[in-house]
């Protein structure tokens, strides 16, 4: 496989992208390099990404390896911005029999049909709900306005007790109140704690902010296959939310941890989430969130391509590792659909 790039600051036009370099290497001893040929330096579209990914894999398979792809560099364009095929080792791991051929055709094709969709901070800014929503809650009892240090403090708590909910150590039911009881007492604030969530939750159901792109991502992906939510969140003001989104005539379903009964990253709650669709394949499945330790690595150990939602740039925690990565809705729109 032969390619040649040149720099960001020499290519213009038709020739608007610059080629990952992509190592090969397998523990067992078998090296490559593969350069991104002439063929996929086409303009405005995620083809040079999607084919990156498709033919390196192949040419691993070629030499008898079962790969995830580790790349150097970055794979990027104009349009397509920061989009980069996230780090990842070589397993050692060896293709048997005929399936080498079969793996390669499906990998090669790259064709996704089934979306799945992280809600919040995904296709929703739920921090700008977040923080409108507890200010409206405060207001509404006729507490003063939350301070800086009330709000952050709120944040952590509800985070931290998010993540005991992931680890199976708190009821939703619980979280829901006692993330307002930590939060008021060391402030001094005198409101039950259970009626402030029930306030708290009818405001987020009703302050609903689309991040750029949503709306135009969904609508492209639908007519492709069909999309579906995968949310840890509750289910009625997530249901409510995506109904006065605007998003839901093109999402197929909704599926929710309280309805299951599993949280990701447990693989038992994306089967259920799988099952959801009209018809279900695992290679033509992928996931978009921004959580690298719930859809990420949720979608490691359930078998499937993910997307890391990743507009803060942040690095990788080196455990879960996604398909790619990018900033913007925009790339990924043009990471999905064909050229």
């Amino acid at each position: 496989m032969h390619g040649h790039a040149k720099r960001d600051d020499q290519q213009t036009g038709e020739q608007a992208h610059t080629g990952s370099s992509i190592p090969i290497v397998d523990d067992g001893g078998w090296r490559g390099r593969w350069d991104v040929p002439a063929t996929v330096r086409r303009n405005g579209n995620g083809g040079l990404v999607t084919q990156a990914v498709e033919e390196s894999r192949a040419e691993a398979y070629r030499h008898g390896c079962w790969p995830s792809i580790s790349v150097t560099g970055e794979a990027r364009s104009p349009m397509l911005g920061s989009l980069r095929i996230a780090p990842a080792r070589m397993s050692a791991c060896r293709v048997r029999g005929s399936s080498t051929q079969a793996h390669t055709q499906r990998i090669g094709s790259m064709a996704y049909r089934h979306f799945l969709f992280d809600l919040d901070d995904t296709l929703l800014d739920f921090r700008a709900s977040e923080r409108l929503s507890f200010q409206t809650m405060l207001e509404s009892f006729g507490a003063r306005a939350a301070s800086p240090a009330m709000f952050a403090d709120y944040q952590r708590e509800n985070l931290q007790l998010w993540n005991d909910f992931e680890r199976r150590l708190i009821t939703k039911e619980a979280l829901k109140i006692e993330r307002f009881r930590r939060t008021f007492a060391p402030h001094g604030i005198d409101i039950d704690p259970a009626e402030a969530s029930t306030r708290y939750l009818e405001c987020l159901a009703e302050t609903v902010v689309l991040i750029d792109g949503a709306a135009m991502l969904c609508e492209a992906l639908s007519a492709m296959g069909e999309v579906g939510i995968i949310t840890n969140g509750i289910e009625h003001v997530q249901t409510r939310r995506i109904a006065k989104s605007g998003l839901e005539r093109w999402i197929r379903f909704v599926a929710t941890s309280e309805a299951c009964g599993f949280a990701k990253p447990d693989g038992r709650f994306f089967q259920y989430a799988l099952d959801k669709f009209s018809r279900v394949s695992k290679p033509e499945t992928i996931i978009v969130g921004d959580r690298l330790d719930a859809d990420v690595l949720g979608a490691n150990r359930f078998g499937i391509d993910s997307c890391w939602f990743n507009p803060g740039r942040l690095e990788g925690d080196g455990v879960a590792v996604a398909t790619f990565e990018a900033a913007t809705l925009a790339e990924i729109l043009q990471a999905l659909t064909p050229p």
